[in-house]
């Protein structure tokens, strides 16, 4: 297996269902193994949006998790203007990773949890849109949910990804850096 440098630069790429880019922008590896993929993406790093022209820059720090293997991802946030400790969760096909790029398609459900508040799924009604515009099929449909699911029960628990305390003190120990 490839070595893989800790800070070296991974450009994340993630498209809709269909092949739209969603986003993309600069991060940092902090770590891979297995099949985790943590990065790291400082304030102010630059963002370009769907038309590949530059977005607002990132608000504040967040530390993201994907897999190879795992049909979501997670971002965690501590500092937020909008919204204080926040993990939010991406249902997405598993990651693809190079070790210089990271490539995700976006599955248009989300889970998202503010400090210790509920757990709050969003875009559902998108993605039921979506099944019929882009031609889901029903078993991939069933794997998108079955995801929902399985990011809400590990959610709930608080296992990794999830555990965001411990998530957040990395994320402080990589600004602090």
């Amino acid at each position: 297996m490839k070595d893989f440098v800790r800070g070296s630069s991974i450009q994340v790429i993630s498209t809709r269902y269909g092949g739209a880019l969603r986003d993309r922008y600069e991060t940092r590896l902090v770590d891979y193994s297995e099949s985790a993929v943590r990065l790291y993406v400082p304030a102010g790093t630059a963002m370009f949006g769907p038309d590949d022209r530059p977005v607002e820059p990132a608000e504040v720090a967040a530390l993201e998790v994907y897999f190879t293997d795992r049909w979501y991802n997670v971002i965690h946030w501590a500092n937020r203007i909008t919204y204080k400790d926040l993990w939010y969760s991406n249902v997405a096909m598993p990651a693809e990773f190079d070790g210089s790029s990271l490539r995700w398609v976006d599955m248009d459900i989300d889970v998202a949890c503010q400090g210790d508040g509920p757990l709050l799924v969003h875009d559902e009604d998108e993605f039921q849109e979506n099944i019929e515009i882009k031609g889901i099929s029903p078993e991939l449909v069933e794997r998108v949910l079955s995801a929902r699911d399985e990011v809400m029960r590990l959610g709930k628990l608080g296992m990794f990804p999830f555990d965001h305390a411990n998530q957040i003190q990395l994320l402080r120990e990589l600004q602090e850096g």
